[in-house]
């Protein structure tokens, strides 16, 4: 029974040594996302699409990557402008074999907003000079709900400054200097406006 004991005990205290604890935090593109780090860190990030790839940016305190980081004057590591490929897990590891994870969520836009299929979208322009240009990015689950993608895929121009572009949008999409309505909303709608 002690040995039993002891084994139980063992795989315990070995799950609660090998657990990283994690931090989950969702970005806008354009913003900079700061990360605590050490002089002795080092950083390295697993993008969403291929967690297997690794992309150093910080090793001993140094920045290996200041394309996408920097160091600022409280000694955080600071992701600038993030977009979409800067989505994925973040490992910050310390001088004493300790880790944690920084998952990043970095989203288009700062509304969200459900509308019943059928319904009607509006968008209001309050504080927005035009003329304007109004781009969709379509929800990264397709229409058939079973097939997702792993990036998102471009926008597409729906307005233009003058016209509506998109036949399944002309007759349904309507542009004044006050809204954007988007009159009999599919699913094929779900996404970014």
């Amino acid at each position: 029974m002690r040995v039993i004991g002891a084994a139980v005990l063992s795989a315990v205290f070995c799950t609660v040594v090998s657990a990283s604890p994690h931090e989950s935090r969702t970005a806008f593109f354009g913003e900079d996302v700061h990360i605590e780090v050490s002089s002795e860190s080092e950083v390295v990030f697993k993008p969403r699409t291929n967690r297997s790839y690794e992309v150093p940016l910080l090793r001993a305190g140094s920045l290996v990557n200041q394309s996408k980081a920097e160091l600022n004057s409280l000694g955080d590591l600071v992701l600038k402008d993030v977009q979409e490929e800067d989505e994925g897990v973040y490992v910050i590891r310390d001088n004493r074999n300790s880790s944690r994870q920084l998952v990043l969520v970095v989203r288009d836009c700062a509304l969200e907003q459900v509308v019943k299929y059928g319904e009607t979208y509006v968008i209001h322009l309050n504080h927005v000079e035009g003329p304007i240009t109004l781009e969709f990015r379509p929800s990264l689950v397709r229409v058939n709900q079973t097939d997702i993608h792993t990036s998102e895929p471009p926008p597409v121009v729906l307005y233009n400054q003058t016209a509506v572009l998109g036949e399944d949008y002309v007759g349904r999409l309507s542009v004044s200097d006050r809204q954007v309505t988007l009159h009999s909303v599919r699913m094929t709608d779900e996404g970014s406006f």
